[in-house]
């Protein structure tokens, strides 16, 4: 029990480090017990997250606004409802500015073509070995 503490103390950062510094450990018996308290005390209600969903879905990126912070803003939001990576992508994607939008939309289907093209190429080559081995028999 002491050992998964002494985990936690170190693997929790910011207010769940705090606060799991300001407990009485006393009080938990069991770490089933230190699991319950923390569950109660951070684990966000359904109205939470259907607020953090609506703000996901409508939230844009600001004029003056770093696309990094944009996006780190938009997958902490996308970890408070539980939403898969496809997900948070295309909602990150729908709320960049237009000109980051396009830029990073032609990108992906830059990069798309090319990966077809090359699995094209080498299924082609894989063809072309194939061929000669049962020519050569």
């Amino acid at each position: 029990m002491m050992l998964k503490i002494a985990l936690i103390k170190v693997l929790l950062n910011q207010h769940a480090g705090v606060w799991v510094e300001s407990l009485n450990f006393d009080d938990l018996p069991t770490f089933n017990a230190l699991r319950t308290v923390f569950e109660q005390r951070f684990k966000s209600p359904e109205m939470m997250k259907y607020k953090s969903a609506r703000e996901m879905f409508t939230k844009k990126q600001g004029d003056n606004e770093w696309v990094d912070k944009f996006i780190k803003s938009m997958r902490i939001l996308a970890t408070e409802i539980g939403a898969d990576d496809n997900m948070t992508n295309f909602a990150i994607l729908a709320s960049l500015k237009p000109n980051i939008s396009n830029y990073v939309t032609q990108k992906n289907l830059l990069a798309i073509a090319l990966q077809t093209w090359f699995l094209r190429c080498t299924s082609f080559l894989g063809f072309r070995k194939q061929l000669r081995k049962i020519s050569y028999r």
